[in-house]
């Protein structure tokens, strides 16, 4: 479900980000048409309607993405969210300036209004753009766009010999729209990584792309304007295929890096049995006793969703999910002695928790440190490094305030030690939901790690 889910935002990134400004300079366009032309406003309603509809599948496909695209950085996730409401603001002020123009012919300062408009609402949909390329799937992306292009060049081919010249040259400059945002999104793959490599396997490519889109276009119109010649043809023949054989190229590279393929097969070797490997120390699910309530219950709730996170990966391998199950125990542990804060012992273990939380903290963000400092992809590392540093300060105060909790139970007022509960609650939720975000972050980031890494010991194995 999740890969079908990326395919469709990929397909519709494509589609409605493929000429993300066009809408908007060729309506503008038809609002400068000649006073003389009768048709003007027909035109120009058109191109306002195909502006509207754009802009908002484009804001539609926009919030898709922020909402179920698997975006992990939420500083992403709001600039996408702040951006799509700059661009539905600004459509309907570009289309009533625009209509201003069209009905004030010769008007400079309503010509230079609309102007302002479109210049402020093309570079909000640029940077909506580069922001849903950021967190769009590149491979899936990449799959689409070369799936496009290739039936884009065949039907331009099969024009010219059906000697519709006009088609062919539609679908060949379509191609070479596609082309460019392919070579938007290998760009972004390249300033994305620190692998050297890599990034010189997609700028190559890149290159030989750039330099295969105009020629292909040129010979496309050259054999537009005699489609029986058979030599022009040819030509054209030969230029798409040049540029079909780029784009894969690019979406090769970017797919082998993502997904690498699996190693060849070794030869066969002697069956020795392997020695069984240690069995994982059991661990005691969390349960909740049927009558919780108050306080305990979030706690142990959030504590219980770590776990389940943490039980998704074997832990015989892996320290940072060694940590994290022990810490959704702990915590667990914690909530269960809201019941008896009375008890003298109940309130000096539930400080010793919250000293132990803190510890387990500074060893999660040591792994985890380690993991983004041996990830070659920016992003990634990014948004583990934002998650990491955000672990001391909650931490911290978990501790702070498990402490005055214990100790001034029974010696504030009601109210007080509510507040107390609550703010103790809220931090216990807080340290669990980031410790779960650093498991998915750290995990996605090992997938792009620098060889020869301490971060390489940890193995992402799924449980059985």
């Amino acid at each position: 479900l999740e890969q079908k889910m990326k395919e469709a935002i990929a397909r519709q990134v494509a589609k409605d980000f493929l000429d993300p400004t066009g809408p908007a300079k060729r309506m503008t366009n038809a609002a400068q048409a000649d006073p003389s032309d009768p048709d003007r406003q027909r035109k120009f309603e058109e191109k306002a309607k195909e502006f509207n509809d754009h802009a908002r599948s484009a804001a539609r496909t926009a919030l898709n993405v922020a909402r179920h695209g698997g975006v992990q950085d939420e500083d992403t996730v709001m600039d996408i969210m702040d951006t799509i409401k700059d661009v539905e603001a600004l459509a309907p002020q570009l289309t009533g300036a625009s209509r201003i123009v069209l009905d004030n012919p010769g008007d400079e300062t309503a010509l230079e209004h609309m102007n302002m408009m479109k210049d402020a609402y093309c570079k909000k949909m640029e940077k909506l753009k580069d922001l849903v390329d950021q967190v769009t799937d590149s491979v899936e992306f990449l799959k689409v766009s070369e799936k496009d292009i290739f039936t884009d060049l065949e039907t331009a081919k099969v024009a010219l010999r059906d000697d519709e010249g006009d088609k062919a040259n539609e679908h060949a400059i379509l191609a070479a729209k596609r082309c460019r945002r392919v070579l938007d999104v290998a760009k972004g793959e390249a300033e994305n990584s620190t692998d050297p490599e890599y990034v010189q396997a997609v700028t190559q490519a890149s290159e030989e792309l750039s330099r295969s889109i105009k020629p292909m276009v040129n010979s496309c119109k050259e054999s537009a304007q005699d489609t029986s010649n058979p030599a022009n043809r040819s030509k054209f023949d030969d230029q798409a295929n040049r540029v079909n054989a780029a784009v894969s190229r690019i979406r090769q590279i970017v797919e082998d890096h993502h997904r690498p393929p699996p190693p060849p097969t070794p030869p066969p070797a002697p069956v020795v049995k392997p020695p069984t490997p240690p069995p994982e120390e059991p661990v005691d699910e969390i349960q909740l006793p049927d009558n919780m309530s108050g306080p305990a219950l979030p706690i142990m709730l959030a504590a219980r969703e770590l776990q389940e996170e943490a039980l998704k990966w074997g832990a015989n391998d892996n320290a940072l999910i060694q940590i994290a199950r022990r810490m959704a125990s702990r915590m667990a542990e914690m909530g269960s002695l809201f019941d008896a804060q009375g008890d003298v012992e109940s309130r000096k273990r539930l400080i010793n928790i919250a000293k132990e939380l803190a510890l387990d903290t500074k060893d999660l963000i040591k792994l985890a440190k380690a993991v983004a400092a041996a990830c070659t992809d920016r992003r990634l590392k990014a948004t583990l490094l934002q998650l990491v540093d955000r672990l001391p300060m909650i931490s911290t105060q978990l501790k702070i305030i498990a402490t005055v909790k214990a100790t001034q139970t029974g010696q504030t007022d009601e109210r007080s030690d509510i507040e107390a509960s609550e703010t103790l609650v809220l931090n216990a939720q807080n340290l669990m939901k980031e410790v779960k975000e650093v498991i998915t972050a750290a995990q996605s980031s090992s997938m792009k790690l620098k060889k020869g890494t301490t971060a390489e010991e940890l193995q992402w194995t799924r449980a059985d």
